[in-house]
């Protein structure tokens, strides 16, 4: 089997992610879709500026790094499956480049706070890698009427 010689890449976090529920995580869902647990998205203060124009955006792709993956894991055991299938079939967040990503619900923007709801899988204070608007070409989408920017 042939492997590449790793490249050196430099990712740097933006922010950090902040759950604001008490409930445990479930992590046996693929389903991005299920709005059902809040969060707070703090972005470090240099990265402001890329949040201009954020408040037309509803709903944001939002790219983590899963620090605690397990990164030689290259098979998995899917909860709802017993067969054993590769990490890129899977949900797991376990991987070898254990970016997670997920889909948040903008409910409010204050300054660098950023309110949103979604299932990211991710614990508190996970790492933020960047944010995307959720949209087919990147474009705007309109501003939902229970989105409260501030």
């Amino acid at each position: 089997m042939f492997y590449c010689q790793p490249h050196p890449y430099e990712l740097v976090p933006i922010g950090t992610i902040w759950t604001t529920d008490c409930c445990p995580m479930d992590t046996t869902s693929c389903s991005y879709r299920d709005y059902d647990r809040n969060y707070v998205l703090e972005l470090d203060a240099v990265y402001f500026d890329g949040c201009i124009g954020l408040e037309t955006i509803s709903e944001l792709t939002i790219l983590y790094w899963l620090r605690e993956a397990n990164r030689s894991v290259l098979k998995s055991n899917p909860p709802d499956d017993a067969e054993e299938l590769g990490v890129f079939a899977t949900c797991t967040l376990d991987r070898p480049n254990p970016i997670g990503i997920g889909l948040g619900l903008v409910r409010k923007i204050e300054k660098n706070l950023i309110h949103v709801s979604g299932r990211l899988k991710c614990p508190t204070g996970t790492p933020i890698l960047d944010l995307r608007p959720e949209t087919l070409y990147c474009g705007r989408t309109q501003l939902p009427a229970h989105l409260t920017a501030v």
